[in-house]
């Protein structure tokens, strides 16, 4: 039976105790993974995007009203929304579109500081009554207000993916005006200074050119090429194969890192899918993948690794600390998925046998290695989302002889969890239709937590442990706003104390 203590007035010593121990190798303290944090407020809701805290405000994409005669041509609109961090109150939302971002990709609001001043940038439809699938308008909105920055804006139509921050307070889109759908898309950017959008140029802008955006400063060729630009220019084009290896497909699925600090782009993907677009069950090996260092100045491959692939139990991310990339390689197993149209789920795993190992950023050499067997906590692929650990910021969390084990991602270290701790782990996410350019619109919910015990079980009603909220990486001296199975709940400092 878990023992937990619910209390409050701990959390802001427990929570910093627990950060401090992240630069090291992982001890976890029992209390800290048993002790609850008591939530301040619950609002139901079907998110599009994690909450983002910006000082008082939570901003998120959320599912709203739907639309249609049927159930089978239902579909649901999205609104950003604004809540007051301290009591969960909504202070303004506003209808907003997806324009053209891809349906598996994640909504994440785009906000900057100008001027001393939180600005939101989004797509809104062309008309308030008009469909998601017309061109948009891209406004920049006041935060904590919701109203508009520049009315300037309000006429600019534009098709488009979602706004992001680029340089250090500016506002970027990829796509072009009326009347150019057709031609090479371009990086827009919105000059709070000078109030105009217009072609990018400023330091932070990403490439610019033919294509469509993959990740951040790359794009992939109907010619199945590579390019990779940033600063508004594009730096170097390359042939697919030539810079990921012969068996490598822009068709696959792909991972994107860039470390910074040098000039190393990580890349990594699985081996191309055999899957067809029939429907029905496929089968397919898990003995395959690859992944690349970059030199991003040129392009050129500095070192390659075969069988390799980011890991499930870091959400298929690359993670890299202290110059060691984490990575996971499946030395046999396959997996078996169902098919409709152009979506696959129920993934089914057999044989599997899974090691995680960490790779020096420079030289591409093994450091550490960690037997992973075969368990199953330890797979799965994106938006597989029934079950499952949640990645910590500093720690890898995974599963040992049916156990919860924190990896030191540095050294590979490992350090077993106590048996009655309270973990963050993956809620089913939904499937939501929603109102977009594309023929088969089905977008995921945002990552939905629920708590687990240290097998993965999960509880029907226990609020998470201090120290699962600190693995993830929040500011422990700030609110922790997240998006659990009942709702945004939020965990508020306390105080008092």
């Amino acid at each position: 039976m878990n023992t937990a203590l619910n209390t409050k007035s701990r959390i802001a010593a427990l929570l910093a105790l627990i950060v401090a121990l992240a630069g090291c190798a992982p001890t976890p303290v029992a209390d800290q993974w048993s002790t609850v944090a008591e939530a301040d407020w619950s609002v139901y809701g079907t998110l599009l995007s994690s909450p983002m805290v910006v000082e008082d405000v939570v901003l998120v994409y959320e599912e709203s009203s739907r639309t249609g005669s049927s159930s089978s041509m239902t579909a649901s609109k999205e609104r950003l929304v604004a809540y007051d961090v301290s009591s969960g109150t909504e202070l303004w939302s506003r209808r907003t579109v997806p324009g053209r971002t891809s349906t598996g990709s994640s909504h994440q609001p785009a906000v900057a500081k100008v001027d001393d001043e939180w600005q939101v940038a989004a797509l809104v439809p062309e008309q308030e009554a008009a469909g998601a699938w017309s061109w948009s308008r891209f406004l920049i909105l006041d935060v904590r207000t919701g109203e508009v920055i520049d009315p300037g804006l309000e006429k600019t139509q534009v098709w488009a993916y979602r706004p992001f921050v680029c340089g250090e307070s500016e506002f970027c889109i990829v796509g072009n005006y009326p009347g150019s759908r057709t031609a090479s898309d371009r990086v827009l950017q919105y000059s709070p200074a000078d109030q105009k959008l217009a072609p990018a140029t400023a330091a932070g802008a990403p490439f610019i050119g033919e294509g469509e955006p993959l990740i951040g400063d790359l794009s992939i060729l109907e010619t199945r090429g590579v390019q990779y630009g940033n600063d508004g220019e594009i730096l170097w084009t390359r042939p697919f194969a030539e810079v990921f290896g012969p068996r490598s497909s822009p068709d696959a699925t792909l991972s994107w890192r860039d470390i910074g600090d040098g000039s190393l782009l990580i890349a990594g993907f699985p081996a191309p899918s055999s899957v067809e677009s029939h429907d029905g069950a496929t089968t397919e090996s898990l003995v395959s993948g690859t992944v690349s260092s970059i030199d991003n100045e040129t392009g050129e491959t500095v070192w390659r690794l075969e069988g390799a692939r980011p890991c499930a139990v870091a959400d298929h991310h690359i993670r890299v600390e202290a110059d060691v990339i984490v990575l996971c390689r499946y030395d046999e197993g396959t997996v078996t998925s169902t098919r409709n149209g152009t979506t696959a789920g129920e993934f089914a795993y057999e044989d599997v046998a899974q090691t995680m190992f960490g790779i020096d950023v420079g030289s591409g050499e093994e450091v550490w290695s960690l037997d992973l067997g075969a368990d199953a906590m330890n797979v799965g692929v994106p938006h597989d989302r029934s079950a499952g650990w949640m990645p910590g910021s500093q720690w890898v969390l995974v599963s040992l002889d049916g156990r919860a084990h924190l990896v030191d991602p540095a050294t590979g270290a490992t350090s077993r969890l106590p048996d009655d701790a309270v973990l963050l782990c993956r809620a089913a996410q939904k499937k939501i239709t929603l109102e977009s350019i594309w023929s088969e619109p089905l977008y995921f919910e945002a990552n939905k937590f629920t708590t687990c015990d240290s097998s993965g079980r999960p509880f029907e009603k226990m609020p998470p442990s201090v120290a699962s909220l600190a693995m993830l990486g929040y500011d422990t001296n700030q609110p922790i706003v997240i998006n659990l199975a009942n709702g945004l709940t939020a965990f508020l400092p306390d105080s008092g104390e």
